[in-house]
This record gives C-alpha cells, structure tokens and sequence, in this order.
C-alpha cells in the first residue's frame, strides 16, 4: 500500500565511513546494491547516517548505528516516538508506523527514505575511493570488498589486498567464506557469526578450495570471483593506479596515482611528491604518516578523515604498507 508523502526524504547526516565496516570481513552487510542506469552498483550504509521523510503529514528520521555483532542496526523516531534497533530500515520505518498510526500499512523503508533516489545516494558516495563489488556464480554472490594486482597467472592479475565473500553451508551450517590473497598464498576463512571455526591455505584458489572439499563442481577461480568479466575489468583499472617503490622517480606514474587518489581531497597547493622524496632519501622503509604530512603542510591545517584517507589510498598505491598491528587506529603510525 503506498500513501502521496508531502516531502521528499532528506539526507540531514551523511554519516562516517569506517575502514573495519566497510572493507572488513563483514562488509557485505554495509553496502546497499541498487540498479542504476549504470547496473548494478554498491552504495554505503555510513554510521550516524540520519534521513528524514514525512508520511501521512508526520516525519520520521531513520538513523544507523553499529550493531553489537559489527553489523549495521537501524532506529527510526518520529516525535516522542522511537522504534527499537532494527536490521534493515523497512522494519524499523513500519514497526513505528504501525504503532503511531493503529495500522498494517507497510512501506519500502529504501524507497520513503531515498536510498533509491541518485542525489542522495551520490552524496553517500563521498570520500569513497573504492565500492564493492558483487559477481554471481550460478547461484552464489561473490562480494568483491578487496582489490590487489600482481603478475601471478595463477590468481588472473589479482595480489595481496584482493579480498572475497559469499555464503555457503559448511558442516551443515549456513556460514561466511572469507577468500584472500595475501603474500602470494591464497587463504579461506570460515566464519559462523562471528566465530571462526576453519582456516585453509595454499599456493592457489583451485588448491586451497581443494583441501576443504566443498563444492567440488565449481573451480577454485570462480569461487573467488576472479575470472568474472567485471573483475578482470576493474583489476585492469587498478592496475593503473598503482606501482612500486621503483616507480617514485617516474613523475608520469606518480602523477597519475595523485589525480586519482588525492587531488579532490587535499589543498591544491601543498607539494604532495615531497613526502615521496623525503621517504626514498632516508635510511628507513618506515614513516610516520602525521609526522610526514606536518612537514609539507602549513602549521594550521586540520585534517578531515577524507583527507587523511585520501593520503592512505595514495601511499597503498604507491607500495606502502600498513604495518601496524592494530584494527581500530589505536595507532596513527603507517
């Protein structure tokens, strides 16, 4: 059933994007997947994101919050009115809907909140360098949350940092398979909730999928998602934006991996190359990423989180690693 709404939703918080929601083991669950003009695309769920919407001459404000299992829960006020914490925002929309109004009536929380509507849905997008992907294999969606390249032919161009997802039953469980490539070794992790209960490794997809024997019928490529056309495509468009600690002399290079991860992001002035030079003339592999910044920087700049991401995507791109042991930023050294 569907009522007339005397406005259209409004997007009053865009919300935050947080690296170990959003690009972590449980990410599938932080994006919404929406068919565009352009197909099917990922579109994020940001934390403290707040929309409101008016139905039957009332509003109603849809907020996210993350969830005690990392996952993302959403409340919906309207007045003196507040629904509890709910997992997808139709059920949080219709559940204080119901009760303030004595009815059954139920409406697509997506739509009434404009999670369908391009203007709001590019303002989410902002300060995302990445989006998810998904490929299907027969009947099985394969999240793609992770991107790395290599000349390994056994892994189809893809490298450390390449990260998939689906869900499969594993001893008669339905459970998350976490597929990676790290190191030049390909890993499987199987998750039931939040709980790891196996771990397998090998040189190759078609091998580690070997050693689990499941879904034998399928080759351990696909499973990962790595022969899928869209994949190929968008590995190949990585590809170009990223090098090697070599290629820091290679001002051509560099000043690719700077308009794409960086130039929106940053004053248009600041002399971003110089903390490529200043880090290939120490004796160090490592810096100090803050430390680093405050030197090519007036005194007075206050870095936002996009700004600061933006830098990290640049310098991942160029070879740099996170060597950290940490997961929530405890630490601010790179």
């Amino acid at each position: 059933m569907s009522k007339s709404k005397i406005c259209s939703p409004t997007l009053i918080s865009c919300g935050i994007i947080i690296p170990e929601l959003h690009f972590g083991p449980f990410s599938r669950k932080w994006w919404l997947e929406i068919s565009t003009e352009k197909g099917q695309e990922t579109f994020p769920i940001r934390v403290g994101m707040s929309i409101v919407t008016e139905l039957n001459g009332q509003n109603f404000t849809a907020r996210v919050f993350k969830g005690n299992e990392g996952q993302p829960k959403y409340i919906c006020e309207s007045g003196e009115y507040t629904s509890e914490g709910k997992d997808n925002i139709s059920s949080a929309l219709n559940t204080l809907y119901q009760r303030i109004f004595k009815t059954k009536t139920k409406y697509s929380g997506v739509s009434e909140f404009g999670l369908d509507n391009p203007l709001i849905l590019e303002k989410l997008l902002d300060g995302v360098l990445f989006r998810p992907f998904s490929v299907m294999v027969e009947k099985y969606k394969i999240f793609i949350y992770g991107l790395g390249v290599s000349d390994n032919k056994d892994f189809h161009g893809a490298g450390t940092g390449y990260r998939s997802s689906f869900i499969s039953d594993y001893k008669r469980k339905r459970c998350l398979f976490l597929q990676s490539i790290k190191n030049q070794h390909c890993c499987i992790e199987i998750f039931d909730d939040e709980k790891i209960i196996a771990q397998f490794e090998g040189e190759t997809p078609n091998e580690v999928w070997a050693k689990i024997n499941l879904l034998l019928k399928f080759n351990g490529d696909d499973l990962f998602g790595l022969k899928d056309l869209n994949t190929q495509k968008q590995l190949t468009l990585h590809q170009k934006f990223t090098c090697t600690f070599k290629d820091w002399n290679n001002l051509n290079v560099m000043e690719l991996l700077y308009l794409k991860h960086l130039k929106t992001y940053t004053l248009a002035n600041i002399d971003w190359y110089k903390l490529f030079e200043n880090w290939s003339l120490q004796s160090s592999d490592i810096i100090e990423i803050h430390s680093e910044l405050s030197k090519i920087y007036p005194p007075n700049h206050i870095f936002n989180d996009r700004e600061l991401r933006a830098w990290r995507a640049l310098i991942k791109a160029a070879g740099g690693t996170n060597i950290t042991p940490f997961d929530k930023k405890e630490s601010k050294v790179l």
